[in-house]
């Protein structure tokens, strides 16, 4: 139930029970009433509580608390009630039958009237009514084009900052007429206007917006502001006014504020409604424009098809409000709560939103081109399809935000918060992005060319189908990250982190890599035409089926790294390190892998006719399959290599003529094979037919049996007693 403040005070200091339902109340659970009824209150014209003994005052009720009547009750309690004068004939006509006290002690006690008894403010009243007649030599005139105005010089006087205290100053030189007036050429009425509010704080009964900026116009000639702020708080009082329909039928549906309010079309338009209680409001399609709605409670609101135009909803709060259809245009929505609310199809026109928490907000496909979105956050906001080109988005926080489909072109986004968005198609054309934090994020299928992507944090980031073309990832992180099928064309890729990134199927062409981390990175069949690669880290990558024609990759560290199916013709490896890489069905024809380091790698069924393996290690090697036809193996090591099925054509045999086919004679074979093992069915190209002397036995047979140590062939009935023979050196 509802009461004032001083009564429940009252109340409780004698009762815990509520007196109108007799419930128990605790003082401690009391909460402020409905700030919208007590609006609606104060506009209710009301009497003066003295109109039985004549006053006829009559007003809005929240000005009844500032109205002095004038009636007062005889002091000498006889019971009748009037004005000073009606009470002071009274007494002096000995008319008063009371017991009470006599005019001058009834009138005054201690000098000053006694709060408890207005009719002690008689005196007072009574030297208010002195003090208003005033002598003429204390008034000055004003001839205002052509209309008398006399003011009295104690009240131009008040206001020293102000050009009218100029006129009552002797010394101000300003031409005095014979009848001793001031003539100056300006509106009568509006200098009348602003003389009675001087006088009596009273501003004209009508006023309208025109008439408003003309007062505030003269305001501003006399250098008087407080007249202009007087004119404006007037306005917004008198806006606050609503008809009695209207409240009978707040008061009906909401029954005194236990339930929602229900206004469905309502025109509350230019009201003042600043911090009103409207929680949970059914206001669908009505009328609320120019309504000042500062602070107001419009949470879990229906607003939808609300005319809001020009509406002040500075700090409003309007989470879970449905505003859909709404038009908010030229609203001023600074600071204010939109947490979940829902905006679709929403009329955004030059609203401002600065500051305001849209966290969860519904936007899809809203129109925010050139929009004022500075500090505004939309952490979880729905912005599929919406246009926000030309936005200002200084500050504003887009972490998990959904912005699929959405035009960020040219957009400044730098050091933003945008982990977990979904950014799926959106167009980030020449976007700054530097040093944003896009960790998680879905950029699947989106257009960042040219975009400024330098330092930005990447990882795990889906980019799968997205376009990079001439973008600058100089120094991001892309740990982690999704680029299959990317297109990076002509992209700076200067340090950036791509380590354990999938890269299938991505295209790299002309691509700047410069100290990029490719570690653990899948690139199969990737796309690396004229690709600039310096001092890149290709440790453990997976270039499987991918094109490395004519690749300087000369020193590099390729430890692990899976070639599989992968076209490495003419590829240089000089020096290289590929210890347990993997060159399953690589193509190495003509590769130049001098002094490259292939201990433990796999190079089953590998294609390296023609290729230079002159002082590789091969320590450990898997060459089963491999076609090593005119390959140089001068000085290479092959100790513990399986060499199963390994064609040696025209490169290995030291029983063939010609100097290329030496390569493992004499005492660097000895010395490199260290570990001699026969392979059973050995060939050299296509000499199963051909029959070679045993070198033990020395009888022509078919050599079916090779000595990797000696670098001989000895028939298989020999091959027990070589054995023996070596395990005796």
């Amino acid at each position: 139930h509802v009461l004032c403040r001083a009564c429940w005070t009252s109340h409780l200091a004698t009762s815990n029970r509520c007196p109108t339902c007799d419930n128990p109340v605790e003082k401690a659970r009391l909460v402020p009433g409905d700030h919208t009824l007590a609006s609606l209150l104060d506009d209710l014209v009301v009497r003066c509580h003295e109109h039985v003994a004549g006053c006829t005052w009559t007003g809005p009720r929240s000005n009844y608390v500032s109205h002095t009547c004038a009636h007062r009750p005889c002091p000498g309690r006889c019971g009748l009630r009037g004005t000073a004068a009606i009470l002071g004939q009274h007494l002096a006509t000995g008319e008063c039958t009371g017991g009470g006290d006599s005019l001058d002690e009834g009138l005054a006690h201690n000098g000053a009237p006694m709060a408890a008894d207005p009719a002690r403010d008689v005196a007072a009243g009574l030297r208010q009514l002195r003090e208003a007649v005033i002598a003429p030599d204390d008034m000055i005139k004003l001839n205002v084009s052509g209309t008398r105005i006399d003011v009295p010089k104690s009240i131009l006087n008040s206001r020293a900052k102000s050009l009218l205290s100029e006129l009552a100053n002797p010394d101000s030189g300003f031409p005095c007429w014979p009848d001793g007036s001031y003539f100056v050429s300006r509106s009568a009425s509006r200098v009348s206007a602003m003389v009675d509010w001087l006088l009596h704080g009273e501003l004209p009964t009508e006023l309208d917006e025109d008439s408003v900026r003309r007062l505030s116009d003269e305001a501003r000639f006399w250098r008087l502001p407080e007249f202009a702020s007087a004119l404006h708080d007037e306005v917004e009082r008198r806006a606050r006014r609503i008809s009695p329909d209207l409240l009978t039928q707040y008061l009906t549906v909401s029954g005194l504020g236990k339930g929602r309010l229900a206004l469905p079309e309502a025109d509350l338009s230019d009201r003042y409604l600043a911090g009103a209680q409207l929680r949970g409001a059914m206001l669908q399609r009505a009328k609320l424009s120019r309504a000042n709605m500062q602070y107001v409670q419009l949470a879990d609101a229906d607003l939808s098809g609300a005319m809001l135009a020009h509406c002040k909803l500075r700090e409003a709060d309007l989470s879970g409000a449905n505003l859909e259809g709404a038009d908010l245009s030229d609203a001023d929505l600074t600071g204010a709560n939109l947490t979940n609310a829902r905006l679709q199809g929403a009329i955004l026109t030059k609203t401002v939103l600065l500051r305001a928490n849209l966290t969860g907000a519904d936007l899809t496909g809203q129109q925010l081109q050139m929009q004022d979105l500075q500090d505004v956050n939309l952490t979880e906001a729905k912005l599929n399809g919406a246009r926000l080109e030309g936005s200002n988005l200084d500050g504003a926080i887009l972490s998990k935000a959904q912005l699929e489909g959405t035009d960020l072109s040219a957009q400044n986004l730098e050091n933003r918060d945008l982990r977990g968005c979904n950014l799926t198609s959106c167009k980030l054309r020449e976007a700054r992005l530097v040093g944003a934090d896009l960790t998680d994020a879905n950029l699947s299928c989106a257009i960042l060319d040219k975009a400024d992507l330098r330092k930005t944090a990447l990882e795990r980031t889906n980019l799968q189908r997205a376009s990079l073309v001439a973008a600058d990832l100089t120094a991001a992180t892309s740990k982690n990250a999704d680029l299959g099928n990317a297109v990076l064309d002509g992209a700076n890729l200067t340090d950036l982190d791509l380590s354990g990134a999938n890269c299938t199927r991505a295209s790299f062409r002309r691509a700047r890599m410069c100290a990029t981390n490719l570690s653990g990175a899948t690139l199969t069949e990737a796309c690396l035409e004229v690709v600039s690669f310096e001092r890149v880290k290709l440790a453990e990558a997976d270039l499987s089926k991918t094109n490395l024609c004519d690749w300087n990759l000369s020193g590099f560290d390729l430890t692990g790294v899976n070639f599989t199916d992968a076209i490495l013709v003419r590829a240089d490896f000089s020096g290289a390190i590929l210890q347990c890489a993997r060159l399953v069905r690589a193509d190495l024809r003509a590769a130049i892998l001098l002094a490259a380091d292939l201990g433990h790698a796999d190079l089953t069924d590998a294609k390296a006719d023609g290729a230079n393996f002159s002082q590789a290690i091969l320590a450990e090697a898997i060459l089963s399959g491999v076609d090593l036809t005119t390959s140089n193996l001068v000085e290479a090591r092959l100790q513990g290599a399986t060499l199963i099925n390994t064609t040696f054509l025209n490169s290995l045999h030291p029983d063939i003529d010609g100097p290329r086919r030496a390569a493992l004679t004499g005492d660097t074979a000895v010395r490199n094979l260290a570990q001699c093992r026969f392979i059973h069915q050995f060939s050299i190209g296509k000499t199963e037919e051909y029959t070679y002397d045993c070198r033990l036995c020395g009888l022509r047979a078919k050599g079916r049996r090779w000595c990797e140590t000696c670098g001989v062939y000895v028939c298989p009935g020999c091959v027990p007693a070589h054995r023996d023979l070596l395990a005796a050196r």
